[in-house]
């Protein structure tokens, strides 16, 4: 005999499930430091998926390791006012991140750690309207190790400044080098002591960027890393760096729009081995060579090269290079010079 009342409790059971489960995980949270938890790390591994963790005490001090955290943005609690962190120890990093995922921070100043911010097998990681100064090593170091994964994360209207290493170095895996990625836009690199930016066995999207009076070359791309600048707004700069503009050594670049490189000490750009595209740069008022060509392939159009001491577009013999539609013009020696 059928008893159709049972049913009845069955179906209020299943309302009650479904019920909780639409209500979960719908709302983020922002949580306060200091208020909901006195450290930033403490923050970070209580956060949930999509929550945001505002600062409003204006200098935290602390050196922050944490791991397998995801989508949690971490801001200043005030927009024209960064929050900073200084690091409480100068061996390790201000910000550690392992294994993490979708992660924003904005308005942020770090400083005071063996560099600033480590990312280890992270992706997705956001830095905007943050500055990274006055480290004891590097000032942004992402890396990849077999175990982690590959790491990618980008730089958006930041300043990275007086680190003795280089202001970001990118270091990926060769046997995975297409994974390993790293954008930087917006973005002012200046007056760290190893170099501006080095990238190795990675792939750089970059654009509207300053690379200036570093103590090393401004750019420095090696070990089959593959670089594109496509400038959209501003142009790219690379000016007054102590040993030159841009060493391109065993990869590949491209500056694509209006990108300047000039008035650095050494050579303008320098490719050895490499492939080097220049489509609308201009290179000038240099000590050394404008351009120079060891052991390369790549083609100049577009640009103009002018105003440097030595030559203007110097290649060797084992060199090919298609110049097109520029101009070489006013230099102190030979516009273009093939040497043996």
């Amino acid at each position: 005999m059928r008893t159709p009342f049972r049913s009845i409790p069955i179906l209020w059971a299943l309302a009650v499930v479904v019920s909780c489960s639409v209500g979960v995980g719908v709302a983020a949270d922002t949580i306060n430091v200091p208020s909901d938890y006195n450290t930033l790390r403490e923050a970070l591994m209580e956060a949930g998926s999509g929550d945001v963790i505002v600062i409003s005490r204006t200098t935290l001090r602390e050196s922050v390791s944490v791991r397998n955290i995801r989508n949690v943005t971490v801001r200043s609690d005030r927009p024209n006012s960064p929050a900073k962190i200084v690091g409480r120890y100068d061996d390790k990093p201000v910000l550690d991140l392992t294994n993490c995922r979708d992660l924003v921070f904005e308005n942020i100043e770090i400083q005071s750690g063996s560099v600033g911010v480590r990312l280890t097998g992270s992706q997705k990681v956001k830095f905007q309207d943050c500055t990274v100064q006055h480290n004891f090593g590097s000032g942004v170091v992402g890396v990849d190790i077999e175990t982690q994964g590959a790491t990618t994360f980008s730089l958006v209207e930041c300043v990275i400044r007086n680190n003795p290493g280089w202001g970001v170095e990118r270091i990926g895996n060769p046997d995975r080098i297409q994974d390993a990625q790293i954008e930087i836009t917006g973005t002012t690199l200046e007056n760290n002591q190893l170099g501006g930016f080095h990238i190795q066995a990675a792939v750089a999207t970059a654009g509207s960027s300053t690379f200036t009076r570093n103590q090393g070359y401004g750019i420095f791309v090696d070990g089959l890393a593959t670089v594109t600048f496509n400038d959209q707004g501003s142009p790219t700069a690379v000016t007054e760096n102590a040993l030159g503009g841009i060493l391109v050594q065993n990869a590949s670049l491209t500056l694509k729009g209006a990108a300047n490189v000039q008035a650095n000490k050494g050579p303008g750009i320098r490719a050895e081995n490499a492939q080097l595209t220049l489509d609308g740069t201009t290179v000038s008022q240099h000590e050394a060579p404008g351009v120079l060509y060891v052991t390369s392939q790549g083609s100049v159009l577009n640009s103009t090269i002018q105003d440097n001491v030595g030559v203007g577009l110097r290649l060797d013999a084992q060199s090919v290079v298609t110049v097109s539609r520029s101009t070489v013009a006013r230099q102190g020696t030979n516009g273009i010079e093939v040497v043996n």
